[in-house]
């Protein structure tokens, strides 16, 4: 209800997936302020939206205005405390997977469209076949990715950490 007054009052639109036009993500977070780490939500976070609680919907038809969103930016998830807020501070920079060419390999046939659109978001691209390296740093160097996708997640190399993520 409170969504279609935000809509209809201040001129807000509303989308029911997250695409490019898409400038805040609204989310019910824990008691904690933590966010679900859903698919919209790290979509969200690829394209750097304002990832926000329902108090900020509340705060903007109270005031009659779009309100400042940093009192109402999550604190991140479970996985990634602080995400939100930086993403907003690098909006300036290059995107997260900007550059990155990825391949994606596992049990994906059903989330392969998602796992492509969020690649894109994030200003990577998704490759349909294995690239060719000879060492973990051959493939940095290409800016080429491979990521192993499970039934019980995701994994990938960094390269800022040099580590793998799970």
């Amino acid at each position: 209800m409170q969504l279609l007054v935000l809509q209809n009052k201040l001129h807000a639109s509303i989308e029911s997936t997250v695409n490019l036009k898409v400038t805040h993500l609204i989310v019910a977070p824990s008691s904690d302020q933590l966010a679900p780490r859903t698919m919209k939500y790290l979509m969200a976070l690829a394209l750097r939206c304002y990832i926000v609680s329902f108090e900020w919907v509340l705060a903007c038809i109270s005031a009659g205005h779009f309100v400042d969103e940093s009192p109402y930016l999550v604190l991140g998830d479970k996985i990634a405390q602080g995400a939100p807020a930086t993403i907003i501070k690098q909006r300036d920079q290059p995107r997260l997977f900007e550059g990155y060419s990825m391949y994606l390999f596992g049990n994906i046939a059903e989330q392969l469209p998602e796992l492509e659109k969020l690649i894109n978001f994030g200003g990577g691209r998704v490759i349909t076949e294995i690239p060719v390296a000879t060492s973990i740093n051959d493939l940095l160097s290409q800016k080429r990715l491979v990521i192993w996708y499970a039934k019980f997640g995701f994994s990938w190399y960094n390269s800022n950490t040099k580590s793998l993520l799970l």
